[in-house]
């Protein structure tokens, strides 16, 4: 009797025990994650596809490249110090004496010749053949005068404005009824505002608009003064 109580037991035991390890698989299959376990794509994954990275022979992706944007540079004017020389024509139709003078207008040309530095101011010597519209008989273009003058001149705002003031004897270059051909005065000329554009390394183009001239041959006996409003233009070679 006491056998077969034992041997009850000892089944009863077993299989409990079936039980309980059926019942662990089952968990275990019931999707659990396992407490040493990665989840699906983890860490052993990446380590796998890393090294491919870096396998020789595998172009790594082409990165786009764009080529850096041209800066457009304006011209910069650089003063240096040069020697120069010009050549210009003038003209004037407005005069404070046309009313009542004999002579109704003027034109003519001349050479300048000088030397301006790098801050901009120059010296310079010109020669002038200032051509008359007389009238004092008859409608007549007569030589006027020879000027010769010496002077200076500035040049400021990147090169663009040009201002000059020049002065010295006046030649009366013909007969009048009063004074003689080769009669000497005094003439001077100043130019407030001459507009320039470089049209080439050593090429310059200068207009004046306007300037303010006052020519005086004769100073004795009755003085012959032409005051002159001029318009100028000029070109000018550097070196």
């Amino acid at each position: 009797m006491t056998n077969a109580v034992r041997l009850t037991k000892v089944r009863t035991v077993d299989d409990d025990d079936r039980r309980r390890g059926r019942s662990d698989r089952t968990r275990g299959a019931s999707g659990a994650t396992p407490r040493t376990g990665f989840v699906a794509g983890g860490p052993w994954l990446g380590g796998l596809l890393l090294p491919a990275l870096f396998v020789p022979g595998v172009p790594a992706p082409a990165r786009a490249e764009t080529a850096p944007a041209e800066e457009s540079v304006a011209p910069v004017f650089e003063p240096t110090s040069a020697p120069f020389v010009a050549v210009e024509l003038h003209g004037s139709v407005i005069s404070d004496i046309v009313s009542t003078s004999v002579l109704a207008g003027a034109f003519g040309y001349a050479v300048r010749g000088g030397y301006r530095w790098s801050s901009g101011w120059g010296v310079f010597g010109q020669l002038e053949q200032d051509f008359w519209y007389a009238s004092e008989h008859e409608d007549a273009l007569v030589e006027g005068v020879v000027d010769i003058g010496v002077g200076a001149d500035y040049v400021y705002a990147d090169g663009f404005v040009h201002t000059s003031l020049v002065m010295g004897p006046s030649i009366l270059a013909f007969d009048t009824l009063l004074d003689d051909a080769g009669t000497v005065g005094f003439f001077f000329e100043l130019r407030p505002v001459g507009l320039r554009w470089r049209v080439h390394g050593n090429v310059t183009l200068d207009f004046a608009p306007i300037s303010f001239a006052l020519v005086a041959p004769v100073l004795t006996r009755i003085p012959l003064i032409f005051p002159q409003y001029r318009t100028t233009f000029s070109v000018e070679f550097g070196w």
